[in-house]
């Protein structure tokens, strides 16, 4: 089965037993709620603890491999875990997530750019500023593109995805989808996308508990959300293409 323009969706087959699943985790995508569900499909000794990469990366040669379910905010997990993968993520409406998304870094003193966006001291300021404006700059898209090197080692996982047009950008993003992730679910889909997981998957998965995953929201003007929306189209596209994906994956109309 094929998506209208003609990428194909994900097959579903249960997880093989020498597969590992990852769950890239984009900030701000309901995905911590997420990760506690997933988690209890698993056998706690094959959950792998470490949800940020320096954590992974600091783990002994071969300790990973015991681990069948990976799930954190995670880029290519390549080579490191020493067995093959299978891949989900969820994405979220792109101006409420670049919204969440700049109140986190507001008020966590761990993030690396927290004191500099207090400085800023509002959403408007923020953007202003072009190294903390990249962290909203259509960061979903960028992040599954650092998640999806092909395996012929032509692209690194940190390349430099602000060089590529937008066209480009939304293209590579839908092909590394159709190519490394066996779902994409929606945040405001969170139903659906817990069937496809199910189905594809074939794990038995409760559904997660969302009930404290909404955060306040921030007033907005109409320039300020302008400016939301032009940073994050290619977010916004990429959304839009999921969610018609996600349709055909559970076999619903929109």
């Amino acid at each position: 089965m094929t998506l209208p323009d003609g990428r194909p969706l994900a097959w579903q087959r249960p997880l093989a037993e020498d597969e590992g699943l990852a769950f890239i985790h984009i900030p701000k995508t309901a995905g911590t709620s997420l990760q506690g569900s997933l988690a209890s499909a698993f056998p706690s000794e094959e959950v792998c603890e470490a949800q940020l990469w320096p954590e992974l990366l600091a783990a002994p040669p071969g300790s990973l491999e015991r681990y069948r379910l990976f799930a954190g905010h995670f880029f290519h997990l390549g080579p490191l875990v020493g067995r093959p993968l299978r891949h989900l993520t969820m994405l979220r409406s792109a101006v409420p997530r670049a919204v969440s998304q700049f109140q986190h870094i507001s008020r966590d003193p761990g993030h690396h750019f927290h004191e500099r966006a207090n400085e800023a001291g509002s959403l408007d300021r923020f953007l202003d500023d072009p190294e903390l404006r990249d962290h909203l700059d259509n960061h979903q898209t960028r992040h599954i593109l650092r998640a999806s090197i092909p395996s012929d080692g032509s692209r690194h996982p940190w390349f430099d995805t602000f060089r590529l047009q937008e066209s480009e950008l939304l293209e590579m993003a839908k092909d590394a989808v159709a190519d490394r992730f066996d779902v994409v679910g929606i945040v405001e889909r969170m139903p659906a996308s817990i069937t496809a997981i199910r189905r594809t998957f074939g794990l038995d998965l409760p559904d997660p508990d969302t009930e404290n995953t909404a955060a306040a929201r921030l007033p907005l003007d109409e320039p300020l959300t302008r400016r939301l929306e032009e940073i994050t189209q290619v977010d916004a596209q990429l959304h839009a293409w999921a969610s018609q994906r996600l349709s055909r994956q559970v076999g619903e109309d929109q």
